[in-house]
């Protein structure tokens, strides 16, 4: 069999030179990174530097998710009496990422914390009866996943 790579006809947006000579000028960015900001739409100085280094302001707040009320009371009520907490996380990139982040921050509360990553062949993605079984082999009281 032979495979033979796709064809792509690459169309490359050609901002403003003014602007980009701007960009590439008063940003700490690489000519390629200015032209991307720029055919992203971010036409402005101050919106460039917003877009690279956001505030605290721009995240979402937390406390409009359903139920993160009841599962911080949970976590916190968890952390302070000692009990285990297992952190079930995901084999991708992000997965692993806020896995490790949270048994990071968990551990800094002085929490008695474990992870645990299911193997992506034999238990699939979420939370499989082997997490379970695993937990309660760790005498665990809380899986966060």
């Amino acid at each position: 069999m032979n495979l033979q790579p796709a064809q792509k006809n690459w169309k490359l947006l050609q901002p403003d030179k003014t602007l980009l000579e701007e960009f590439e000028n008063a940003l700490p960015v690489s000519p390629v990174l200015a032209r991307v900001l720029l055919n992203r739409g971010i036409s402005s100085l101050d919106e460039a530097s917003s877009f690279l280094s956001p505030g605290i302001g721009y995240l979402h707040n937390p406390s409009l998710m359903d139920g993160v009320d009841r599962a911080v009371e949970r976590t916190l009520k968890a952390v302070h009496s000692g009990e285990k907490i297992m952190v079930h996380g995901d084999y991708d990139v992000d997965g692993v990422t806020s896995t490790a982040l949270l048994v990071r921050v968990l551990r800094l509360m002085k929490a008695d914390v474990s992870w645990y990553i299911p193997h992506r062949e034999k238990e699939g993605y979420d939370i499989s009866q082997a997490a379970v079984d695993e937990a309660r082999l760790r005498g665990v009281s809380l899986i966060i996943t």
